[in-house]
């Protein structure tokens, strides 16, 4: 913790870390809640409201926009986009490159 901070600053930062706390905590306690707004995904991602804009408006995240408008993103789409950003470990792809070289041995074969 940074300890020269003014006091107000400080608390400031307290209270939007237990902001953070809370939505995760509202989210995973309440199943029938699967849509975001743009501060929640925000906050949930930790990026600014700024960031989830720029994603919307060139179709990088996923997102509903209903009504024309208002921009709405379904949480298990925003986990599984996450997901999809997963980078492979060195044996991963050591073993993606052996099954690789194994495949076209075979097929180099059948072309002679």
């Amino acid at each position: 913790m940074q300890y020269y901070l003014p006091i107000e600053e400080r608390i400031s930062n307290v209270e939007s870390k237990v902001d953070e706390v809370l939505l995760i905590l509202k989210h995973n306690s309440s199943p029938a809640k699967r849509q975001m707004t743009v501060p929640e995904v925000a906050t949930y991602l930790g990026v600014s409201k700024y960031q989830i804009y720029q994603l919307t408006s060139k179709n990088v995240i996923p997102h509903e926009k209903p009504c024309g408008k208002i921009i709405y993103f379904d949480i298990d789409d925003i986990d599984a986009w996450l997901k999809s950003g997963r980078k492979l470990t060195q044996s991963e792809i050591a073993s993606r490159a052996a099954a690789h070289v194994t495949i076209n041995k075979k097929g180099n074969k059948n072309r002679r």
